[in-house]
């Protein structure tokens, strides 16, 4: 870019765009980096003839030079500017130096390792995840993997001490490994899975949790399968939006690979039913009673792009033998 950076033609070669940027100096080392909502709005206030921050002053004084990144988001920015702070420790941020500005999601060191909101010196082992733009969007994530994974959020020292499972174990956000309600194998692959996650392995992930529910509905171990669906669907909410590229352009990540999990489901369903071609529509019936009384049917629809919500369907079953669910089909 131009040396002159109060030119207002260095400006306007700015983009209105998300990103960050790295200020320059002399001898080609890094003074400061930033994020931005609007690069351009931002570099405005640096390149200000008449700047009365003592700080940037000094700072624009050492600068010839401003290197700009886009990127999709003002959250990827912020991403981005944290691994270059951390890389590059430029001379005049203060922020990430130390991790004690944002949230990270905290896997501890362990055989039932916790998962956890952090703040702070990174000085505890185990591995760490984010940062994350706010408090809100950490726990967002960290609630949801919860549910979806149930490690465990207690201290050693509680966890230690446990003599029967404590609440969350009750609604299904822990799977209370303190009591021996899991096996260490089943705990240490679900922190696998997690880790994988928060390290943004989204293929990895995707195709995994897409082959254990395939196995699973193809044994006809159906709580299984929907469990790992659940997977899925809670891994898709807190997703960062990334971009991958097929023959329409750019789709997010996460949806071409259901999209891909979901094609190949349909193959397979119409070769273990050795069907000739992939089923257009798909009509699942089950049925309930209350010990015998009261017999009800419920119908979902699925085709190929998922749900067909508008045809479910519920039915009252009369005039069948009580618990006979083939007679009410």
């Amino acid at each position: 870019m131009a040396t002159n950076l109060t030119d207002t033609a260095f400006l306007n070669k700015i983009p209105s765009k998300p990103g960050v940027y790295q200020i320059i100096s002399a001898d080609q080392n890094i003074l400061y980096v930033g994020k931005a909502k609007n690069l351009r709005q931002r570099l405005a206030n640096y390149v200000h003839p008449d700047i009365n921050d003592v700080k940037t002053q000094a700072l624009m004084h050492h600068a010839v030079d401003i290197k700009v990144t886009i990127t999709a988001t003002e959250d990827e920015a912020l991403l981005l500017e944290s691994a270059l702070i951390k890389t590059l420790r430029p001379k005049y941020n203060i922020l990430f130096k130390d991790d004690k500005s944002y949230p990270y999601l905290f896997v501890s060191q362990h055989d039932f390792p916790r998962l956890t909101l952090y703040r702070g010196v990174q000085k505890n082992p185990g591995s760490y995840y984010g940062p994350y733009p706010n408090a809100t969007a950490a726990r967002n994530s960290l609630h949801i993997l919860q549910k979806t994974f149930q490690l465990r959020p207690c201290s050693d020292s509680y966890f230690n001490n446990r003599k029967r499972p404590c609440v969350l174990y009750q609604i299904h956000r822990c799977s209370a490994p303190c009591v021996d309600c899991v096996s260490k194998e089943q705990y240490q692959h679900s922190v696998k899975i997690v880790k994988n996650f928060l390290s943004g392995k989204n293929k990895t992930i995707i195709q995994e949790v897409k082959k254990e529910m395939q196995s699973a509905a193809l044994d006809l171990k159906f709580e299984d399968a929907a469990r790992l669906r659940d997977q899925l669907i809670y891994l898709r909410k807190i997703f960062v939006q990334q971009d991958v590229v097929d023959e329409n352009g750019y789709v997010d990540a996460v949806r071409y690979w259901l999209e891909l999990a979901d094609k190949d489901v349909w193959h397979e369903l119409a070769a273990a039913l050795k069907l000739s071609a992939d089923p257009e529509r798909i009509e699942c019936f089950d049925i309930s009673h209350n010990m015998g009384e009261a017999t009800v049917a419920s119908c979902v629809v699925f085709d190929n792009n998922g749900p067909i919500k508008e045809c479910y369907r519920k039915f009252n079953i009369e005039n069948v033998a009580k618990s006979d669910d083939y007679a009410a089909i």
